[in-house]
């Protein structure tokens, strides 16, 4: 096209512009949110975006740290992108965007929410169920890695985790859930796997977190909070329940739910909120012994106090010690709470009112490293003693004093507790937590 046809065809365009008059404007202006809008707009569309491919360092760092391009980048969007502001703002700031930036705010950061639909033609049928968690045959779930896989760890600059749950400094887990039934607490599961963590290493990082909804009538507005050490499930390290307060979680309405969790050198605690108002809060004081028996749709936690005891360390080892359990103060810590307490404190179970009392006694300590040690003693409840042996975990030996965990499986039939023998597991799984200071 020639100079001249050039200024002719914009011409052309002048006058056509002049066809159209102050209330069409308006109305195109109305249709979209503000003039601001359309000046943004109208950047948006003169920007020119470099030819190069952003997701490759090397492509366009040539001088520098390629780490702090993308650190810069991420630390721009995620303190600034104005998530509530209007679209002329959000354009606005997109356009304020270096390439990089605009590359990672379109391709790798997330800016929106979805939601999924589980099992939208029901639960199915189960193929197998450990510890009362029911697992149907055809399994429904996202899945993520936390560190191991495809993820850039580097402490020393802050890039962790995805998800880092530590309870000595807080840790929050939120969700949104609309439930429209539950499935059935007798042949598929008695409980509904909301939310589930696992770390895997050996002795006591192995490590598991759950978030569950009793599927049993009478539990159907409640969620209940496990925290496994020592995988499987059978090692409770704590079991918290919460009520929500509603008639049923299934009543197939939009709620949000957050909990928040923490330690102290005395125990566990946690907060619950629902549809952003404060809900409950529950403490977990670490209890010496605690509990887990399953059957073959369920399984239910709790602990035995301790009335007295003493360890004997010499030389920062521990070397002896005896405890007296107080089996009458059982606490059952799932939905099922004072009644399954109950039932276990009649002679059918622990046979509380002739048998109040445990006792154990350490009668040899074998350490197979700094950390870890086998402990033999004799173990006696309902009036009868057996020899065990398990391994301990020692987290602290000084003057200052000590403290040790352990992790094991008793047989109840040795001690004469033989009720439900076929539908109830035999095996208790323990977890003994042993405090003791000068």
């Amino acid at each position: 096209m020639s100079i001249k046809d050039l200024f002719e065809k914009q011409k052309e365009n002048s006058i056509s512009l002049k066809a159209f008059t102050k209330s069409t404007i308006e109305q195109f202006s109305g249709d979209v949110e503000s003039a601001n809008y359309i000046e943004q707009k109208q950047i948006y569309a003169q920007t020119l975006i470099p030819d190069l491919d952003y997701s490759s360092a090397s492509n366009f760092v040539k001088y520098g740290s390629a780490t702090k391009y993308y650190q810069n980048s991420i630390d721009r969007i995620t303190n600034y992108y104005p998530y509530d502001g209007s679209k002329a703002e959000q354009l606005e700031y997109y356009n304020s965007l270096n390439p990089l930036e605009k590359y990672i705010l379109d391709n790798e950061y997330p800016r929106t929410t979805g939601y999924v639909n589980f099992a939208p033609n029901g639960w199915g049928t189960q193929a197998s169920s450990v510890g009362g968690i029911g697992l149907p045959t055809t399994v429904e779930y996202i899945s993520f890695y936390n560190q191991t896989v495809n993820n850039v760890y580097n402490a020393s600059v802050g890039q962790r985790e995805n998800t880092r749950f530590i309870f000595s400094s807080g840790s929050t887990v939120e969700f949104w859930l609309k439930k429209n039934a539950y499935a059935d607490s007798a042949t598929q599961t008695g409980y509904e796997a909301i939310f589930y963590a696992a770390s895997t290493g050996s002795d006591n990082k192995n490590k598991g977190f759950l978030i569950a909804l009793p599927t049993s009538a009478p539990f159907q507005s409640k969620v209940q909070v496990f925290y496994f050490t020592n995988q499987p499930v059978a090692t409770t390290e704590f079991s918290i329940t919460f009520d929500t307060g509603l008639a049923t979680i299934a009543d197939s309405t939009w709620h949000h739910y957050a909990f928040t969790f923490y330690s102290s050198s005395v125990g566990y605690g946690s907060e619950f909120y629902l549809d952003g108002k404060y809900k409950d809060t529950s403490t977990y004081l670490n209890p010496p012994v605690d509990f887990t028996g399953s059957k073959k749709s369920d399984f239910h936690t709790g602990y035995f106090p301790v009335k007295s005891g003493s360890v004997k360390v010499d030389g920062g080892k521990l070397v002896g010690g005896s405890f007296v359990i107080d089996v009458a103060g059982m606490k059952v810590t799932d939905a099922a709470g004072d009644k399954l307490a109950g039932h276990l404190s009649t002679a059918d179970f622990f046979d509380v009112a002739k048998f109040g009392e445990a006792t154990f006694k350490i009668s040899a300590v074998k350490y197979t490293t700094a950390e870890k040690a086998t402990l033999s003693g004799s173990v006696t409840i309902k009036g009868i003693t057996k020899n065990i042996s398990f391994e301990a975990i020692i987290r602290n030996a000084d003057e200052k004093g000590f403290f040790a965990e352990a992790f094991f499986p008793i047989d109840r039939t040795l001690f004469g507790i033989n009720y439900g023998v076929g539908a109830i597991d035999t095996q208790v799984q323990l977890a003994v937590h042993i405090y003791a200071t000068k």
